[in-house]
């Protein structure tokens, strides 16, 4: 399958504040899985230096279509990652401040599906 990818970004002359956003990401069969590859993510970092927890700008990854499914990933600052689910579905959801003062460009995301004859669950 051709990966499509997927592009969020503020716009510096309008910044977004307060925004929040959900996409899901679904394999067109059910016995395949997702992956994404976040190429470049220019949010605002963690307050606290290597503690997502503490991002005000941020995306958070669900393995499934729900906020109440495992979270496999919070990303701000500029953390790259792939991330892999282990059905098929993945929930991404995006959530910024107030405050766009230091003006982050956003973040960029290539969606794929993981063909099940190759996929190996690395959860089970």
């Amino acid at each position: 399958m051709i990966p499509k990818w997927f592009h969020a970004r503020r716009q510096t002359l309008t910044p977004q504040r307060n925004l929040f956003c959900k996409v899901t990401f679904k394999s067109h069969y059910d016995k395949d899985g997702v992956k994404l590859v976040f190429d470049r993510v220019d949010l605002e970092p963690p307050r606290i230096s290597g503690d997502y927890s503490t991002c005000e700008d941020k995306i958070v990854v669900y393995d499934g279509p729900s906020q109440s499914d495992r979270m496999l990933a919070t990303l701000c600052g500029n953390r790259v990652v792939t991330i892999e689910s282990t059905g098929n579905k993945l929930l991404l959801v995006f959530s910024s401040d107030g405050d766009n003062s230091d003006r982050h460009l956003g973040y960029t995301v290539t969606f794929s599906r993981i063909d099940s004859k190759h996929y190996v669950n690395v959860f089970r």
